[in-house]
Order: structure tokens, then sequence, then C-alpha cells
């Protein structure tokens, strides 16, 4: 080393993204080998020097996965050495699975999931999570997504998706310049939506592209994420979120608007299904709706569970009647039960 004067400290870019996120979140970073990571209970994150690292992780995700296990373990974790976390069995191993989860469901959004995986002997767990992290039947779901739930609920969502945005701004520009070899190569391309480019089809042909009163081409997608719209044109290579449009014909297929995609069916005064069919209604105040046991709404046929049939279609309230195939509410109904990418 020479002994020249020096005018700053060089600091990996991610780095320092995720340092300040950390601060931001209440928490101290602190670099030392006398743990792999660890934390203290107090609000300092131990993690060891990068000497100690295996050659695909960097401190930026180990930050990122150490935030995920305070969100899966809850307040208690917060004031807890090592979030509570006291083996590797039992309760313990579910919510260090559901941290994965976590870090999975933050990460694919921005096309990081393998930039940022996880270390150590838990790296085949990680890697075994299929495309959507946050649903299936295993234990480690549930507890994911109230860390999810978390997130939103001590405002630390907007943090961690801010820095996933520059990490992810930060690896459009290396990608192209990176060998092969190098981890910068497992970041996603995105779209100008800021969802993953898979340009497999073109934003013209998918059901969540419309055109503005104005005239402009956008994405109905960004609006469900309380995202400004975006000028498109069709023929732009699509993103991971394409949808086929989807005809009448497929809507008994369906059933989205008439299941768990909304709470209830409101009836009007003036509706005839009010003296047509009112053992169906419920009235809660002045709210007249058609509920939605287990649901699915009351006028539903029983029968399959694949194949929606309404028993009140010539009678249906309004609400129903406005409803259009393919509409912003048709989509994001299809959206919340799972139909489509969320």
């Amino acid at each position: 080393m020479s002994s020249r004067a020096t005018h700053g400290e060089y600091t990996d870019p991610i780095d320092l993204i995720w340092l300040d996120i950390a601060q931001k979140l209440g928490f101290r970073v602190h670099r030392s080998d006398d743990a792999y990571a660890s934390f203290d209970g107090y609000g300092q994150m131990t993690i060891c020097t990068d000497a100690e690292f295996d050659p695909d992780d960097s401190l930026a995700q180990m930050i990122l996965h150490e935030i995920c296990h305070a969100l899966v373990g809850g307040r208690k974790a917060l004031t807890s050495p090592d979030w509570g976390l006291t083996s590797d069995q039992g309760d313990d191993l579910n919510k260090e699975y559901a941290t994965h989860r976590l870090q999975a469901s933050f990460c694919d959004k921005f096309g990081l999931r393998e930039l940022f995986a996880v270390t150590t002997q838990w790296r085949p767990h990680y890697d075994s999570l299929g495309p959507e992290p946050l649903r299936g039947d295993e234990p480690s779901v549930a507890v994911a997504k109230q860390g999810r739930e978390n997130a939103r609920a001590w405002n630390w969502e907007n943090h961690i998706l801010r820095g996933l945005k520059a990490t992810a701004a930060v690896a459009e520009i290396v990608r192209p310049f990176a060998p092969a070899e190098s981890t910068w190569r497992s970041s996603r391309p995105l779209h100008p939506t800021g969802f993953i480019l898979e340009g497999s089809h073109h934003c013209g042909d998918c059901a969540w592209f419309v055109t503005s009163p104005n005239g402009e081409h956008q994405c109905q997608h960004r609006c469900t994420e309380n995202m400004p719209p975006i000028s498109l044109e069709p023929s732009f290579p699509s993103c991971q979120r394409f949808e086929a449009r989807f005809s009448a014909e497929e809507c008994a297929d369906c059933g989205a608007c008439c299941r768990e995609g909304f709470d209830a069916v409101p009836v009007g005064s003036e509706e005839p299904l009010r003296q047509l069919r009112p053992e169906l209604l419920e009235t809660r105040g002045n709210f007249t709706f058609i509920p939605r046991p287990g649901g699915r709404c009351a006028g539903l046929r029983k029968g399959s569970e694949t194949h929606w049939r309404c028993e009140i279609y010539e009678d249906r309230p309004q609400g129903c009647r406005e409803l259009e195939i393919g509409s912003s509410v048709c989509l994001q109904a299809r959206q919340r039960v799972g139909l489509t990418q969320s």
C-alpha cells in the first residue's frame, strides 16, 4: 500500500445502498469474523468480513436476509438475540424457510432472486422455491406472508423496495460488462414497467394492455402496484406478467368476480332481486348485498369448482351487469384469486 494521501474510501455501490436501508430501519451493521451473521437484540447486526464470504455472497444480500429474518420473527425478534432463533429444527427451521420465501418474493419483483440468493447450507432450499414463493400449503408460506404484512405495517416495505429498485438499476448497467461467471449475470433485465422482461410475446397482445382516453397505450398492472402509468408501444416485448386476452367463452372457467375476487355484491333498493330472491340477501345497516360464504357468491349454481355458473344471471344486480370481461376490475379479481401473477 502506498503512503500517498487518500481522498475517500471506495465501497461497493450496492453495499452502500443496503447499509443506508439498514440504518433507515434502525439497524447498525458491524463487520467482524466473530460470527458469520448475528443480531444482538439491541439493533446491531454483525456480519463477517468479505474474506469469509462464499464467492457469490455480498454484504448487501446478507443485510437483506437479516431484515427478512426480523420481519418473519415479528416484534419480539427485534429485541431478541439472533431474532430469537436457537436451532435449525422445528419452529426455527420453519422461520428460516419463511425468511427464504420472503426474500425471494421481494427480489422477484426486480429480477434479483439469484443475485441476492441466501448462502451457506440454506442455498439448496432457496433454490428449490417455485416461481411464487408466497403460495402453497407449507407452514413456512403463512409465516412468510405474515412477514410481508409486517413489512407494510412497520413501514419497512417502501425502504426495502427502494433498495431493490436501486440495486436493479445498478445491475442493469453492470450486466453487459460482467464476465459470464459473475453473479451480475444472474440479474434479470427489466421491462419499462419495472417488471421482469420476458420477450416471448408483445405488450399489445396482453390482457393488461389498454388504450387510455387520450390515446396512450398503458399497462394496467402498474395501477394494481400503485405506480404511475407509462406509455408503451404495442410492439414492445412483453414482461413476465404477460397474460393472453381471454374471451366471453372463457368466463365460466374463471369465476373470479363471483368468488374471492370481491367481498360482496351490493344490491340497490330498486333491484328486482330484492323481491325475487330475498333469501339470498343480507342487510347490514343501510347496505344490502349478496354474501359470499366460503368465498363463493350465494347466487352461484352449486356444482363444479372449476366451472362457474350464475343461478340469478337474468336478474343479477347492476354491479354485476357493469363488470366487463377484460376490464381492470375483472383483471384485478383474477389476480386476487391467483389466476394471474401478482
